[in-house]
């Protein structure tokens, strides 16, 4: 208090007051650790991507998400470019598989955050990604720190060093066999080695109660359109007639 005064009445150097900003700086990034066992499994779920030439020649994007109190991957998927749509293919197997989750943090990207966002409830400035957790009553948390998720940056360090070589030495070239791989088998051997098991009085995963089709429903981009002077909408320069 006594430093901000003295920032406020001019009263110190602008050497102090950069050495002040410097340690209010480090003391924000500060990461301190906490024990899984304070959290309980689906509480805190931490989703992001890591570009890498994981197969073949071309850079393709890994998304992940990881749950903070097991340290279980909780789905994954691969993609040419970080997307959206990547995002609610992890989102989607994630509930199919295992549950809606309480809280789910992500960094700030578009597809999770805009400037001034506001709740979806006014309609205005939502994600897509945003407006599908307020349906699923999933709140979720942006920030561009990456001490901010770091159980999902060292997993995507774990992947690196032992995902790459795998898809190697299998000999896998294409996204669609680097999918399949990934779910099907590294993903679940990874979880049967390093991974907690789930504890059922420590589990707040909501169970999901939707059927497919009504999770397909609400995990979808949607799009306002108006209705022109000839009865049709136009989506993608193509014009669509709703009957």
């Amino acid at each position: 208090e006594n430093i901000k005064k003295a920032i406020k009445d001019k009263s110190i150097t602008k050497s102090q007051e950069k050495l002040f900003e410097q340690r209010k700086q480090e003391q924000f990034e500060k990461h301190i650790r906490k024990s899984t066992l304070h959290y309980s499994f689906g509480q805190e779920v931490q989703m992001d991507a890591a570009f890498w030439i994981w197969f073949g020649t071309e850079e393709t994007a890994l998304h992940l998400s990881l749950d903070r109190a097991t340290g279980k991957v909780l789905s994954g998927y691969f993609d040419y470019e970080e997307t959206t749509n990547a995002y609610l293919i992890v989102l989607m197997n994630m509930i199919i598989n295992f549950g809606i989750p309480e809280k789910i943090k992500t960094d700030k990207r578009n597809s999770f955050s805009i400037n001034n966002a506001k709740s979806s409830k006014s309609k205005l400035n939502v994600t897509q990604f945003g407006r599908i957790c307020e349906d699923l009553n999933i709140n979720l948390i942006c920030n561009s720190n990456p001490l901010f998720k770091p159980n999902a940056e060292r997993e995507n360090g774990t992947f690196k060093r032992r995902l790459k070589a795998e898809l190697k030495h299998e000999g896998i070239t294409t996204i669609e066999e680097a999918n399949n791989y990934l779910n099907n088998v590294f993903i679940p051997k990874m979880n049967k080695r390093f991974s907690y098991d789930i504890n059922p009085k420590k589990n707040v995963m909501k169970e999901n109660n939707y059927t497919e089709n009504e999770l397909s429903f609400i995990i979808s981009i949607r799009q306002e359109r108006t209705i022109d002077n000839a009865s049709s909408i136009k989506y993608k320069n193509k014009y669509y007639v709703p009957v």
